[in-house]
Order: C-alpha cells, then sequence, then structure tokens
C-alpha cells in the first residue's frame, strides 16, 4: 500500500486499518506500506512505486498524490498481472479496473453547510467574505472538495464571497501566514475560513 504522506494523522490511520486487516486475515494479504514523508513530493511517491512494481507483489493500493504521474507506472503493473486499486484520488487511466473513494464534491458542499450553520448560531448574517486555503493546486480530490464548498456556499448564501483559492504546497507555516495574509487584507468583511485539507486546517486561524 502506498498512501499519500506519512507526515499526515489521516495517513497513518489509512496504514493502521490496513496493516489490521492483514494481521487478522494473514490467510488473504500480507501488508506492508510506503510513501513519502510529505504530500508534495510526488516525484518520490513515483519512485516508491516504481521499485515496488519491480519486486513484483500480488497487488497494489494507492492513494496517488497526482491524477497523472503514477499512470505509466500503474500501467505498467496491470500489464505485469498486478492487481491494482486506487484509493482517495482517481488517476487519469481507463485500465486501472479499481477506485474507492468519498464524494468530495458532497464533502465540499457539507463544509459549507456546516460554515452556515455555525454562523447563523453565533449570530453572523450571512454576508461577507470567506477565505479559501487549499493544500496545492491540480489535485482532483482538493478540486472538486473546494468546487463543492464553492457552489453550495454560492446557493444557501449568495451574499457570501468566497475568495480565491491560496495554495500552500501542503506546508502548515504556509496556510496559517495564508490565513493570517487573509485576515488582514479582508478586515472585518471575513466571516470565515475553509482549509481543504489536515494540513491545511492545522493550526487555529483566529
Amino acid at each position: 500500500m502506498i498512501i499519500k504522506a506519512t507526515d499526515s494523522d489521516f495517513w497513518q490511520y489509512v496504514i493502521t486499518g490496513a496493516v489490521n486487516y492483514g494481521l487478522d486475515n494473514p490467510e488473504k494479504a500480507k501488508v506492508s506500506w510506503y510513501g513519502p514523508k510529505f504530500e508534495a513530493d510526488i516525484g518520490q511517491q513515483v519512485s516508491l512505486l516504481e521499485d515496488i512494481i519491480s519486486k513484483k507483489p500480488d497487488g497494489i493500493v494507492i492513494a496517488s498524490t497526482s491524477s497523472d504521474s503514477t499512470v505509466p507506472a500503474l500501467e505498467d503493473a496491470i500489464d505485469q498481472g498486478i492487481a491494482v486499486v486506487t484509493i482517495d484520488n482517481k488517476v487519469h487511466s481507463d485500465k486501472v479496473p479499481a477506485f474507492l473513494a468519498t464524494n468530495n464534491k458532497v464533502g465540499g458542499a457539507l463544509c459549507a453547510d456546516q460554515m452556515a450553520a455555525n454562523l447563523k448560531a453565533k449570530g453572523v448574517p450571512l454576508k461577507g467574505t470567506v477565505g479559501l486555503i487549499s493544500a496545492m493546486a491540480g489535485i482532483q480530490v482538493l478540486t472538486d472538495r473546494d468546487a463543492g464548498f464553492r457552489d453550495r456556499m454560492k446557493e444557501i448564501a449568495p451574499d457570501i464571497n468566497v475568495l480565491e483559492t491560496r495554495f500552500t504546497d501542503n506546508d502548515i507555516a504556509k496556510a496559517l501566514a495564508a490565513s493570517e495574509d487573509i485576515g488582514t487584507s479582508q478586515g472585518d468583511k471575513l466571516i470565515g475560513l475553509f482549509a481543504d485539507n489536515n494540513h491545511t486546517g492545522a493550526e487555529p486561524h483566529g
């Protein structure tokens, strides 16, 4: 199994689930896991994948950060008879037979619903600006999540302006700096911040 990043609590939970399945079902699977330290290190994820394929495992489960960069290696694995399942982020290949993930557009919409509910509960009118902080550009999971948030917010709170997305290389310090910059530039107009993954939302935003 190849995850997106070892520095993420979310992916540590995924590892735990996979490893526990292997321990509980030793006759079905022996699970090994790999991943780059940082989600932004797409090149290392590709290198890990290529190295694993060279060892000819029975199967590979991968959360590919990029929808494109891992495709040549994954198609090579399939051509060699290695079973491939992608999770979390869909890759652009018709050869990959299985994909499991949440619906990120729905997830983003649910976040918009929750933000609106929280604002109403605090007596804040649904009018003003909302900042959007994203981990990385060009990642389909995040693109869908952000689109779901924007579309739903436009539907339920048309007087809220969701600002241009700020990308932060999945770096907590950069996300904090972006949130502070948005707060400074927007002042009293700012009524909320939406951070689209656990790293961008890891620091408290005042």
